[in-house]
């Protein structure tokens, strides 16, 4: 059985050490990317199983990138979870009408939580 392929777009070096670490024990290829306007472009490399988002980036938010991943028909078929500290109910429901299957907190959401919703966005 091959590994699932998760790209993570993140720029907080704290995160990004726990996402990758946690998620490469569990078993998944991880790649990260720490800037908004290399997203895209590492899509095109190799389409993953998951994009794990952060929307707010250095040279491009989350919200751009969902915007450009749904107006590509190439990579509008791909799973998104957002994990951002944003918590107004506006940026949720914008999110979620550019398509990601799941948001969440990152501050409030423990690594356990994480990965299991993660394992629930791949069996979609």
């Amino acid at each position: 059985m091959t590994k699932k392929f998760i790209i993570v777009a993140e720029d907080d070096k704290a995160y990004i050490g726990v996402y990758k670490s946690k998620l490469t024990s569990e078993g998944y290829e991880v790649v990260v990317v720490d800037q908004g306007d290399l997203v895209i472009p590492e899509l095109h490399k190799r389409k993953p199983d998951l994009l794990i988002l952060d929307l707010m980036l250095p040279q491009k938010t989350g919200f751009e990138i969902l915007g450009e991943l749904r107006a590509n028909s190439k990579l509008k078929g791909i799973k998104v979870v957002v994990a951002s500290n944003l918590s107004q109910d506006v940026d949720k429901e914008r999110v979620k009408k550019l398509g990601a299957l799941d948001y969440f907190i990152k501050s409030e959401i423990s690594i356990f939580e994480l990965v299991d919703k993660i394992k629930k966005a791949l069996e979609c």
